[in-house]
Formats: structure tokens, C-alpha cells, sequence
């Protein structure tokens, strides 16, 4: 079966369910911000964004990878083929607005033949 198009529906559902859920929500009392002060971000949101391009991304296995956010502290886990896609996920995370750093816990296992 082939998971880009399962993929990149989940990653669409998921961004636009995301945008609509804080679109409606009152800010948190607590919040964390990114390096502009003027700008707030949550670690929901940061999470929700980052594994949204995951999926969409076709350099990365999205649905391999679990993405926990704490403060800003960004840390990816799962498994992915190559240490190519694990340096592109890290990329990818790296990217999203109110990430302050990016640990990888990415275990690289060579698909079996």
C-alpha cells in the first residue's frame, strides 16, 4: 500500500482541523513564545505544525515519526530508513515558528529486502 497519498490526507486533515481548532480557542493561560516577544506559540501548536510537514513532506516518513514538544524543546522519535531522512526530519522541525532546539531520538533501520 502505498502511504504518500494516506499520507499527505492526514497531513491536510490534520492542518486544517489544527488552524480551525486555535482559530476558535481563547489563548491558553499559558503560553510559550518564539524569539519575536510579539509572537506566542504553543507546544500543541508546534507539535501539530511540525508533524503536519512531516507528513506532507515526501523526504519523510511522517507517520514513522512521534513528535513531543516541551517549551520549545522539540524531540523527534520513530524509525526511518536512512540517516538522510532522519537529518530532513530534523530540518523540517527545525523550521517551525517557537522551536528552540531539536533532539533526534530517530533510530535508522535499513528497509528489509
Amino acid at each position: 500500500m502505498n502511504m504518500k497519498p494516506v499520507a499527505m490526507s492526514v497531513a491536510i486533515v490534520l492542518a486544517v482541523s489544527t488552524g480551525a481548532v486555535f482559530a476558535q480557542q481563547p489563548e491558553p493561560a499559558e503560553h510559550h513564545t518564539s524569539n519575536d516577544a510579539s509572537e506566542v506559540v504553543s507546544d500543541a501548536w508546534i507539535t501539530s505544525k511540525i508533524k503536519a510537514d512531516l507528513l506532507a513532506a515526501h523526504e519523510t516518513p511522517g507517520m514513522a515519526i512521534d513528535v513531543d514538544t516541551k517549551d520549545g524543546a522539540v524531540t523527534l522519535n520513530g524509525t526511518v530508513k536512512s540517516q538522510a531522512e532522519a537529518d530532513k526530519a530534523v530540518a523540517h522541525a527545525k523550521t517551525i515558528k517557537g522551536v528552540k532546539h531539536v533532539t533526534s531520538k530517530l533510530k535508522v533501520e535499513p528497509a528489509k529486502k
